[in-house]
């Protein structure tokens, strides 16, 4: 329980510290390179639903695999409980078979809100994949982020998020594109991330 606690309060001060905003004038040491933005761009707009359907299918962009009636995940995405990041991994994580042979590995990286820090953020979204968000007991697509980056003189680096952007699959149209903000929204609202990467053979 103590290594638990103290696990805890360090993860809860790096992300207190990833999330607070930077300084006017940088210390020596390093350089920041201020205010990138990433986005994944094509993503399906998919029918509104508040289940984790359209979520999964927007995750996915990909309609053999989810989340249509003949899709592989089809039964799993209406299954899954769209407040419950780790149901949605527990239905979909696994090795599912394709009809012409093929097969698709899919793993997940559940992080509760206090474990989450902005290196596995950016990274998810270089590799062009998008990520599962719970935030105000609502289910996002998260595709993008504005965010700093420090490179240290060590030749080490350092992110730094100052907002986070979100597909909110309940809706349509300009109701669908949201945004967690550092600067207005309370981390305390918000409930995790869900990593998900996928491997075809």
């Amino acid at each position: 329980m103590t290594k638990f606690r103290l696990f805890s309060s360090i993860a809860c001060l790096m992300l207190a510290s990833a999330l607070l905003p930077a300084p006017d004038t940088p210390p020596q040491g390093y350089v920041v390179h201020p205010n990138l933005e990433i986005r994944i761009g094509n993503l399906p707009a998919q029918t509104a639903s508040a289940d984790a359907t359209a979520a999964l299918e927007t995750l996915f962009h990909d309609p053999k695999l989810c989340c249509g009636t003949n899709s592989i995940l089809a039964d799993a995405a209406r299954a899954a409980n769209p407040l419950s990041l780790e149901d949605i991994s527990g239905k979909i994580v696994g090795k599912h078979l394709f009809t012409d042979g093929h097969s698709v590995t899919i793993t997940t990286n559940y992080l509760a809100a206090n474990a989450i820090n902005p290196d596995p953020i950016i990274e998810t979204l270089v590799k062009n994949q998008p990520a599962l968000f719970e935030w105000d007991s609502h289910l996002y697509v998260l595709y993008g982020a504005v965010y700093d980056e420090k490179h240290f003189d060590t030749g080490g680096h350092e992110f730094v998020i100052h907002k986070l952007l979100l597909l909110d699959t309940r809706f349509t149209g300009q109701r669908r594109e949201t945004s967690f903000d550092r600067d207005h929204d309370d981390w305390k609202d918000v409930q995790g991330l869900l990593l998900v990467n996928t491997a075809t053979e």
